[in-house]
């Protein structure tokens, strides 16, 4: 009884602070979260322009246009627009997901209207140029070789492309070596005219605000256009029989990921798939860390973790171990999958999970880049308004799961022929890796 009157009370503290959401003319969606206890503000653009919006002859287009923004516009130079945010202390950031590019900017608030107004101008004042691009494109073939270094990341990429098929989903963020080739001025002009509109767009601002008004930033996002051509439908992707595919790689050990694709997943059953990842591979007491590392000592690296989409979760498990116990670790995950079924979380167990999640919740309120992060999506994907705080959201949803929705999504997910398998061998295996894949 003390436990949910202490998340009641926590519901309570965040409803007394609700974000302001205003929506321009242009379409542009703002999101104001004044924190006056806070001593910086954190300010970020998001535009629903990446990966997922591309062709495969493309692909990679919206991570080079972010690379050509970032950078160097009509006004300034490169250097010069660097060194006109560190004037003002502001430090500069960009990135692109499967879903989104951002751009965002950290300052202290008396310099928050000028380092926005820097900002805005430099996303509406684009200086692309043949020169320009041939740059940015070494820069990210740099960037590719140094994620295919990294087995974890190039593995993650293989189930992505297993679990999606031809969805664009399954195409990589940064694109591939012949695609970038195909890449030339034209598609990134085309790219930014296309995607870089109001419609598009969201501006959230965390933090302490105190030096900025809605009307000062009304001017500056006001001058996006509303929208330029038809903009394409996103759609979501299906389910696919489940695969495997066995690659080799330069390490020593071998890398196993298995996954499978949950499609338009509801809010509650999010937060119990949440609840089940925790149990079985998130924390130091999950059952795959406790029987595959700590019983059987088969992996010093096995985990569980959700990644979340707009329309879609993939829900994964990762391991590393010696190639000769490859088979036994293989065979010890379908059986914890099965043992998840057969022998569901108990109310002990969920209670753990529930009060750890939501510690980890209102931690990540506290963090500003978090608190901008899920304002973003929410606002992206239409679910925030004035009424519906997020984060007030998503402790009610945790609070007010039952064991049997829990019991019900493990009966249904927790089934290991639903789930794909990658692997990467060390190289002096490939023969028998070619066995594995005929």
């Amino acid at each position: 009884m003390r436990r949910r009157r202490h998340a009641t009370d926590t519901v309570e503290r965040l409803q007394l602070r609700t974000p302001q959401y205003h929506r321009l003319p242009n379409g542009v969606r703002v999101v104001m979260d004044h924190l006056p206890w806070a001593s910086s503000a954190l300010c970020g653009l998001w535009f629903a322009a990446a990966s997922r919006d591309e062709s495969a002859q493309h692909n990679g287009v919206a991570h080079l246009t972010e690379h050509m923004l970032a950078g160097r516009t009509r006004r300034y130079s490169v250097r010069r627009w660097a060194s006109a945010f560190e004037r003002l202390g502001a430090v500069l950031d960009a990135f692109t997901t499967k879903e989104h590019t951002c751009y965002t900017l950290q300052v202290l608030p008396q310099q928050l209207p000028q380092a926005l107004r820097l900002l805005i101008g430099g996303i509406l004042e684009p200086a692309f140029s043949w020169r320009r691009l041939r740059h940015e494109r070494r820069v990210i073939l740099e960037e590719l070789a140094f994620y295919e270094d990294d087995p974890e990341e190039f593995l993650a990429e293989q189930l992505e492309q297993v679990l999606f098929g031809e969805h664009p989903l399954a195409l990589p963020i940064a694109g591939t070596r012949h695609s970038l080739a195909r890449i030339g001025l034209p598609e990134v002009e085309a790219f930014y005219e296309r995607f870089y509109v109001g419609e598009r767009a969201v501006a959230v601002l965390v933090g302490n605000l105190s030096e900025l008004s809605l009307e000062q930033l009304q001017q500056e996002l006001l001058r996006l256009p509303a929208r330029r051509e038809p903009l394409p439908v996103r759609y979501p992707p299906v389910n696919l029989p489940a695969r495997e595919r066995t690659l080799t790689h330069s390490a020593q050990q071998a890398y196993v990921m298995m996954g499978q694709l949950l499609v338009q997943p509801t809010p509650r059953q999010r937060f119990c798939l949440a609840v089940l990842n925790f149990l079985l591979g998130e924390g130091w007491s999950s059952r795959l860390y406790q029987r595959i590392r700590e019983h059987h000592g088969l992996a010093y690296s096995i985990s569980s973790e959700v990644e979340h989409f707009s329309d879609a979760a993939v829900w994964s498990i990762t391991a590393v171990c010696s190639a000769a116990t490859l088979p036994q670790l293989e065979q010890l995950l379908r059986q914890e999958l099965e043992r998840m079924v057969e022998s569901p979380p108990t109310a002990a167990e969920i209670q753990r999970a529930t009060e750890t999640l939501r510690t980890q919740m209102v931690s990540s309120f506290d963090s500003l880049p978090e608190r901008m992060g899920i304002l973003a999506r929410s606002a992206m994907e239409g679910r925030a308004d004035a009424m519906a705080d997020p984060f007030v959201q998503a402790l009610e949803y945790l609070q007010q799961l039952t064991r049997e929705e829990i019991v019900e999504t493990a009966a249904q997910l927790c089934v290991p022929e639903r789930w794909s398998t990658v692997r990467l061998l060390p190289e002096r295996l490939s023969d028998g890796v070619a066995a594995l894949n005929r």
